[in-house]
């Protein structure tokens, strides 16, 4: 289990609820930059969606994808007040979450 937990977020924590569990599995989503598997589906859906040079159609792709980010990010902001004592974002806000997100994926 500890490695699971690892590659969520990289915590050695347990899930204290449903809803810590899903803000790590929406952290791995948006902030793991290793995450091959993911980016290779968001191309595909790119590469379907988006014939050469259609300049109108990529326009719409990235709108979409930046939507979904901010859906993510709402998400994960949404439970960041269900994150156990001890969690590395425990009482943050959303707007220092993702700077600290942003932080600790340069390293």
């Amino acid at each position: 289990m500890q490695i699971c937990l690892q590659i969520l977020g990289g915590l050695e924590m347990r899930f204290k609820s449903v809803k810590h569990a899903e803000y790590e599995i929406i952290r791995a989503i948006l902030h793991n930059p290793n995450n091959e598997n993911f980016i290779v589906s968001i191309h595909k859906v790119r590469e379907k969606g988006v014939p050469e040079g259609d300049k109108v159609a990529d326009k719409r792709f990235t709108k979409a994808a930046s939507n979904i980010i901010s859906i993510l990010r709402n998400l994960q902001g949404s439970r960041l007040s269900s994150l156990p004592e001890g969690h590395m974002d425990y009482g943050l806000t959303i707007k220092e979450m993702i700077s600290e997100n942003v932080r600790r994926n340069k390293k």
